[in-house]
């Protein structure tokens, strides 16, 4: 079990003195499953009967194991403060029991400074504030964390994951760089998979590092099918090279996956595709971006984008959509729809990529006062409040000369 080959290596590095506190931290960062926590709760409820706040614990894991579900227990959490209100499981409680009404979520999170956070609520934490587009959050709680092995390799993806989403790709391809050195073989193959199709996901880069260990991986590998992820990624590569996937990586891959490269040259095999239920959400996912992308009529492609600006940005699944919008309006000029998808992104997502994405639509419609202000805006507000001073007319000519340059480093273009 997972837990008991953790637990004497967890305790020598004084993280701590409960199991079930590891079990948590594993919990948070989808190492153990909900049974495996369920049933670390329920021996200390048997078997620690005398010890009020490890049994407080134990109600705060019965709860926790629901929380992805969004059916938190609220008997459980009933349960945590009963025995002592004055334990962390306590003050948590309050957090958990509010994770469904974000702004109570976050008002109470700015509060968690107060009590000396576990490492288990700092993990699920950081995966809640990603999940919900906080990055900065996000990175300053996998900052905050200390590298215990047992946790090394999920905040390696994280840290990675973060850096690409705000637009920082060099750094995320250090991250990479970094862990691929290390031969960590915990993140190798849903990172590398990950980082590579990301790199061709909206336009062809140049042979990328992940794309070439993802190759040399499923090469060596046995004659197991690979996952969708990394056969898309890798058919998606061959095409930015202008190559044909060779015969060992073509053997492991999986005949729904064959099929689907098969229909990839007809428009109307892809929207079938993308409706159909017989193929995996990956394909589904993948079908729906190169109508898109990479050439898809008119008609198709204005349905599926009223159907997107009709719903909330509430996912990195829908944020990604939005971005294949927003790319192909800019490559085929079409500036107003993208200032449009750019704003309905800004909804729920409100970082600097964000607000360049708007500004760079607004550029190109001629519109150079307002991106230009709101450039300075979104900096303005970024800084410290004593550093803040209304901005000059040279800082504002400034801003217009570099608008263009620092839009096309944050989308890729240049690097």
């Amino acid at each position: 079990q997972r837990v008991s080959k953790l637990w004497p290596e967890w305790k020598k590095q004084k993280r701590g003195d409960r199991r079930l506190e590891l079990a948590m931290s594993l919990f948070a960062i989808e190492e153990i499953s909900e049974e495996c926590l369920g049933k670390e709760a329920e021996f200390v409820l048997w078997f620690e009967k005398s010890d009020e706040e490890l049994r407080s614990l134990a109600y705060l894991a019965k709860a926790f194991a629901k929380m992805e579900e969004g059916t938190i227990s609220d008997e459980y959490l009933d349960q945590v403060c009963r025995f002592e209100k004055e334990t962390r499981a306590c003050a948590l409680s309050s957090f958990f029991r509010n994770t469904q009404d974000e702004k109570k979520a976050l008002t109470f999170l700015g509060k968690l400074n107060d009590i000396r956070t576990p490492e288990y609520a700092k993990l699920w934490i950081t995966r809640y504030f990603y999940k919900k587009g906080y990055l900065e959050e996000a990175k300053r709680q996998v900052d905050d964390l200390s590298l215990g092995s047992h946790v090394s390799h999920f905040l390696s993806e994280m840290k990675l994951k973060i850096f690409w989403r705000l637009g920082e790709k060099k750094q995320a391809r250090e991250i990479f760089k970094v862990f691929w050195e290390n031969k960590n073989p915990e993140v190798e193959d849903f990172v590398t998979s990950w980082l590579c199709y990301k790199e061709n996901q909206f336009s062809c880069s140049p042979s990328s590092a992940s794309c070439r260990v993802l190759s040399q991986q499923n090469e060596k590998k046995s004659e197991e099918f690979m996952s969708s992820l990394q056969g898309l990624a890798l058919y998606r590569d061959a095409e930015c090279q202008q190559k044909k996937l060779n015969g060992r990586i073509k053997k492991k891959i999986s005949p729904e996956l064959l099929s689907y490269f098969g229909e990839l040259t007809k428009e109307s095999s892809l929207k079938e595709i993308y409706s159909s239920e017989q193929y995996s959400e990956k394909i589904r996912q993948d079908a729906l971006y190169r109508i898109i992308s990479l050439g898809a009529s008119n008609e198709i492609q204005s349905e599926l984008f009223r159907e997107w600006l009709q719903t909330p940005v509430d996912s990195w699944e829908k944020y990604d959509l939005g971005e294949s919008f927003y790319q192909k309006f800019n490559k085929v000029e079409d500036y107003k729809n993208a200032l449009k998808t750019a704003q309905h992104i800004f909804s729920w997502r409100r970082g600097k990529k964000e607000v360049y994405m708007q500004a760079l639509s607004l550029y190109e419609l001629g519109e150079i006062k307002s991106a230009s202000d709101l450039i300075l805006k979104h900096e303005e507000s970024t800084k410290p409040i004593s550093h803040r001073s209304p901005a000059s007319s040279k800082e504002k000519i400034d801003t217009y000369e570099k608008l263009k340059a620092k839009v096309f480093l944050l989308q890729g273009r240049s690097q």
